[in-house]
């Protein structure tokens, strides 16, 4: 790593301005916007350490197609160097730019998990979730963003970002993954919805009521 000089501190105002730009741009993006930018901070994490330099970090950002200019590369940089010792660690980063799911969403992202994992295990199967997602049911789906193969090539090479391919899927990859794509929906009617109508998971009210379980009319012998 290269050696880092103690820079004057950047009003907080301008900084704050560009994280916002930044979530802005990795939202447009959904889940694969802060997930690409996870993996390639793997990719460009030399060490192993995860953490970057700054020179490292600069080119993250350029690798990422964020067309931010040196001085702003600098500002987020400064930004992120919690600890004022010219690196940025990659937990903090990603703590910065995504914006937490709320109490509401972490419900339903666990009642998913929950419902797939029948053994308890705390790790579902790759194949097990190809063979559940329905990914026409995704907000980008139908909005017409992205093709259904897109998304579900996309939710599948999420959980390997880090380039460990053993074919499980964790409980904090799951959650990653959401967290990620929830920050590209705005209202929590979405994105119970679309919990509900991907996972089959039944009730709902409103906007939110599930719309792809099946409906039987059952008529009881006294009518």
């Amino acid at each position: 790593k290269k050696e880092h000089c103690t820079k004057p501190v950047l009003p907080a105002k301008m900084a704050e301005y560009l994280l916002q730009t930044l979530k802005k741009k990795l939202k447009k993006r959904g889940a694969s916007g802060v997930m690409g930018i996870s993996r390639n901070f793997r990719v460009m994490d030399s060490s192993g350490d995860g953490k970057l330099d700054e020179e490292e970090f600069g080119i993250l950002l350029d690798r990422c197609r964020l067309r931010l200019s040196e001085r702003e590369k600098q500002t987020l940089f400064d930004y992120f160097d919690r600890s004022h010792d010219g690196l940025v660690d990659l937990s903090e980063f990603l703590e910065g730019v995504r914006e937490p799911m709320n109490a509401k969403r972490q419900k339903f992202v666990d009642l998913a998990f929950g419902l797939m994992d029948k053994d308890g295990s705390g790790e579902l199967t790759i194949d097990e979730l190809a063979g559940h997602f329905d990914a026409s049911q995704d907000e980008r789906v139908k909005r017409g963003q992205k093709t259904e193969q897109e998304v579900l090539r996309e939710f599948l090479s999420t959980f390997e970002a880090n380039g460990d391919k053993d074919g499980k899927v964790t409980k904090e990859e799951w959650n990653s993954y959401y967290s990620s794509l929830s920050a590209s929906i705005d209202r929590d009617d979405y994105f119970e919805l679309m919990m509900r109508n991907t996972w089959h998971i039944s009730g709902g009210s409103g906007a939110a009521a599930n719309s792809t379980n099946r409906r039987v009319l059952v008529t009881g012998s006294d009518g």
